[in-house]
């Protein structure tokens, strides 16, 4: 692929150059979705306001559009868009796989682990 055709794509596409989204950041959003204020749903996760925020912004990179109305006060309710209404069952579905495949496999690491599973060579 050329210069001019990685051009090409970033303008028909703007995503096209953006990272994968992260699990993390689909945490973060669900939390603030839930808390309604981003100083409330880094403490919810765990992280610093400004963490949240920039993994905010780089979702919203992401999907192409805000997906809140910052409140100029910083104990204020920040509003959801309608982007982030509509796609926050999407991403709530997401965690919830996430979750299910992670207590899966830690169901089969347990099993594994008194069967001696022979794919890992025990």
């Amino acid at each position: 692929m050329t210069l001019v055709e990685i051009d090409s794509n970033l303008l028909t596409n703007p995503t096209a150059g953006a990272a994968a989204m992260e699990i993390r950041h689909v945490r973060y959003f669900l939390a603030l979705c839930r808390e309604g204020n981003f100083t409330r749903a880094a403490e919810r996760c765990g992280i610093a306001q400004p963490s949240l925020t920039d993994a905010i912004k780089k979702l919203e990179l992401e999907l192409g559009g805000a997906l809140y109305s910052r409140a100029r006060h910083p104990l204020s309710a920040s509003r959801p868009t309608r982007l982030a209404l509509a796609i926050r069952p999407h991403l709530e579905q997401v965690h919830a796989n996430v979750e299910r495949a992670r207590r899966v496999a830690e169901d089969y690491r347990c099993e594994s682990a008194w069967n001696k599973d022979p794919v890992f060579g025990t």
